[in-house]
């Protein structure tokens, strides 16, 4: 059964969580830079963003978290406020899980049958960033960690 981690754990594990979205929009950024338009740089950065990208679902729309999972909900009293505050999954994150699952994180036949391999990596990272400044404005100001600091993504894709 899962545990509530007290308010210092949540606390500290702010950094991280921003942590998480300061990558997500630095990587974001970097695969729109010419340079890595292709090759070996491109495929890492990407990913590095993808990576970045299913931590911040896992942690904002886990519906079934491991007991040493941090998620969203764990800093409300009740997390159905959470759920009501995040509102639903951004279309731009719906087939997130499913292809860093499957063209990234683990060799599968899945990889076949992709037909478009675009990722549309400014617009997922904005979706994030969003569910991002709920999260912030919605949890106690205590909880944060005093160093944290929020992701810019402002290019288009």
């Amino acid at each position: 059964m899962r545990k509530r981690p007290t308010p210092a754990q949540l606390q500290a594990m702010t950094t991280h969580v921003n942590y998480e979205v300061y990558m997500l929009g630095k990587t974001a950024q970097m695969l729109t830079i010419p340079i890595s338009a292709a090759g070996p740089l491109h495929d890492a950065v990407l990913e590095s963003f993808s990576f970045h990208a299913r931590v911040l679902l896992d942690f904002f729309f886990s519906e079934h978290p491991r007991d040493d999972d941090l998620v969203a909900g764990d800093y409300f009293d009740d997390p159905s406020r959470w759920v009501a505050a995040r509102g639903e999954l951004p279309i731009e994150l719906v087939q997130v899980k499913d292809r860093v699952g499957k063209e990234v994180a683990h060799l599968t036949l899945g990889r076949l049958r992709v037909e478009d391999k675009r990722w549309h990596f400014l617009a997922i990272a904005r979706a994030l960033s969003e569910v991002f400044e709920r999260f912030t404005g919605a949890i106690d100001r205590d909880l944060l960690s005093p160093d944290l600091r929020q992701s810019d993504v402002s290019e288009e894709d």
